[in-house]
């Protein structure tokens, strides 16, 4: 009896034993996962259109690693990360593992039927909203002068500002010219001559020139309403201006005769 009793004993102490060190294993095995689940990044958003602002569903989201393209044009896509797609209400989710924390990422997007694309290169730190059909500007240069109305002989300075996202080419060195309004039609008055080279114009970047209100014969123009024209690479921007003549005080003194 006594040795039956110690048999059971023991029995039962090693399968205690054996399920204390399951447990621990299991437990082990369950916060390893949680460390896991808990190194991933969520990027999370909605697609929505730029127009209607209603929701878009079923469109690919796709985390890339960032790469300088060969050419301005392309997308800077690397390796895939991963890719989900938008649900019925525009909602997407994606999870990026915690290797790429402080690493620059591309969220990317493109609806095949509209050609719409969608490029936004961040860190992978929370959320992000995605706007398919956002307008793009329809002139690539903006130019002004640095004001409107200038007097006879006065220099006029004038500056052009890439204001797209993209780079524009200014086929010469001087790619500008000053036409005057004469009863109607504009005609040219100076046109510089310019070293044919290309000079590249990156967004946010501005350039400027003067014009000394000197005609192509060398003489001073008059008064009236002008316009510089400037030409880039598949395009043109204008700015109005005007040159006033020059009012003479007069000077002489008024005698009162009593």
């Amino acid at each position: 009896m006594g040795y039956y009793s110690w048999t059971m004993t023991s029995l039962i102490k090693m399968r205690y034993k054996r399920l204390f060190v399951l447990l621990c294993t299991s437990l082990v095995i369950a916060m390893a996962m949680a460390g896991c689940i808990q190194q991933e990044i969520t990027i999370s958003g909605t697609v929505t259109d730029y127009s209607s602002g209603e929701p878009l569903k079923g469109i690919e989201v796709v985390a890339y690693t960032y790469q300088q393209p060969p050419l301005e044009y392309l997308p800077p896509l690397g390796e895939k990360i991963t890719k989900t797609s938008s649900d019925e209400e525009g909602r997407y989710e994606l999870h990026v593992p915690a290797d790429y924390k402080n690493k620059k990422i591309v969220v990317f997007c493109h609806d095949a039927i509209e050609g719409w694309k969608v490029i936004n290169i961040i860190e992978p730190t929370g959320g992000i909203d995605l706007v398919f059909g956002v307008p793009v500007p329809t002139e690539k240069l903006s130019i002004s002068t640095d004001k409107y109305e200038y007097a006879e002989g006065e220099v006029v300075t004038f500056w052009i500002e890439n204001i797209c996202t993209e780079t524009v080419n200014l086929m010469n060195g001087a790619p500008w010219k000053i036409q005057k309004k004469t009863t109607g039609e504009w005609e040219n008055v100076f046109v510089p001559m310019g070293i044919q080279v290309i000079i590249p114009i990156v967004p946010g970047e501005n350039m400027s020139w003067s014009w000394n209100q000197r005609g192509q014969d060398g003489n001073y123009t008059w008064s009236g309403t002008y316009r510089v024209v400037l030409e880039y690479e598949g395009g043109d921007v204008k700015t109005e201006f005007k040159i006033c003549r020059a009012t003479q005080q007069n000077n002489s003194k008024a005698f009162l005769m009593e």
